[in-house]
């Protein structure tokens, strides 16, 4: 599905009304 599948599994989320959506593409922002 290559860079653009976070945005393809958000809006299948959103459509068929997924208590949560989970989405790899985010990079994690915490310090070590």
């Amino acid at each position: 599905m290559g860079a653009e599948a976070g945005f393809i599994a958000l809006r299948s989320g959103i459509a068929s009304g997924a208590e949560a959506i989970i989405i790899p593409e985010l990079k994690n922002q915490t310090k070590n």
